[in-house]
């Protein structure tokens, strides 16, 4: 086991896309973020907010080029690309 990333804060879910993108829901800060391994080290390079203002987001899947996010009361679909 080894460390992929630190700073979070408390993230919650986790979606890995194809790309290798690693996508997280985290709770306190209500957003999500995409974390890259660029260089292949096995250690996140680039952590990158890709939505926010999300009020209690929990629930994360990933459909192709499609982000699917759960809230309390609805699921918010967005597309990856712009995310």
């Amino acid at each position: 086991v080894s460390l992929f990333a630190t700073g979070l804060g408390r993230p919650r879910m986790m979606a890995l896309a194809g790309d290798g993108t690693l996508y997280i829901t985290r709770r306190g800060t209500n957003d999500v973020v995409a974390l890259k391994d660029k260089d292949g080290d096995g250690k996140s390079d680039e952590t990158k907010v890709v939505a926010k203002d999300l009020e209690h987001v929990h629930g994360i899947a990933l459909r192709g080029d499609q982000l699917f996010l759960a809230l309390p009361a609805k699921i918010l679909l967005a597309e990856r690309s712009a995310a």
